[in-house]
């Protein structure tokens, strides 16, 4: 019945959906540790708010599957290629990375040359993999390359919400505003994803309805577009909200910022 597990796929790629370089750094120290004769290869990814990993080895699709896992690939990206391959076994793009998406593009990144001054500690903590207690030497390399990989500075909007249906709604308004609609030309530079929201302390006004599901994050490359984005968003004219209903608004999270007032979003800059 599971026989299709068994068929070959030329390599297996990891979506790391951060820029942490001790994320990024254990799951290339384990590339390096477990395929020493396969070519690992480092991009950033289009966004340039993350990394994408790729080892160039032929291997089974199950094993593409168990590897991903343990290289700590982006569950939700797991998730979907199970789904493919329930619905049709023989679905090739089960292992898919974007060079180009939403008018970012995939540039490599030479990871080895910013870890030549630590090759004598790597390879210690290759060699020493099965014998444990090497999260203390990893620790120290991230702490040391922090900051200092070229990704570009980014402000992110984001916006807590609940309900299946208001997540399909503004999916819908973020494409729109991407690729367009018959009467307004789209806009590649508008990134923006929808997350399982786990955030915790959120809560909708002064309700005792459960934490926020969902949260939007919108990716600009100045903190004046992030704030514009997100009032964009959340606009009102004549006391009635433009972009959602008033029965939308009802799932918005609220917070309180610094001076006590009471948001809809907050904007934090990923470096």
């Amino acid at each position: 019945m599971l026989d299709f597990l068994e068929r070959t796929v030329p390599r297996i790629s990891v979506d790391i959906d951060d820029t942490s370089e001790r994320r990024l750094l254990m799951s290339w120290l384990m590339a390096k540790k477990f395929f020493s004769d396969s070519k690992v290869e480092v991009r950033y990814s289009p966004s340039h708010t993350g990394f994408h990993l790729i080892v160039h080895k032929e291997v089974s699709l199950l094993d593409n599957l168990l590897w991903r896992s343990m290289l700590n690939d982006d569950p939700n990206r797991i998730r979907f290629s199970l789904k493919r391959l329930f619905m049709d076994p023989d679905e090739k793009y089960i292992d898919l990375l974007f060079d180009y998406h939403k008018g970012g593009k995939a540039e490599v990144l030479n990871l080895e040359r910013f870890l030549r001054p630590f090759q004598p500690k790597i390879r210690k903590i290759l060699k020493n993999w099965d014998k444990g207690g090497i999260d203390k030497m990893v620790n120290e390399i991230a702490n040391k390359i922090e900051g200092t990989l070229p990704t570009k500075k980014v402000f992110i909007t984001s916006i807590a919400f609940n309900t299946i249906e208001l997540r399909d709604k503004i999916r819908k308004i973020c494409e729109d505003i991407h690729e367009g609609t018959e009467s307004r030309p789209g806009d590649t530079s508008f990134r923006w994803k929808i997350y399982q929201n786990y955030l915790e302390g959120a809560k909708l006004g002064d309700s005792t309805q459960p934490q926020p599901e969902f949260m939007l994050s919108i990716f600009s490359p100045t903190k004046d577009q992030a704030f514009q984005r997100g009032e964009w968003f959340l606009r009102v004219r004549k006391g009635k909200p433009v972009v959602l209903s008033e029965e939308d608004m009802k799932h918005i999270a609220t917070f309180k910022n610094d001076k006590g007032a009471t948001v809809y979003y907050w904007i934090k800059e990923k470096k």
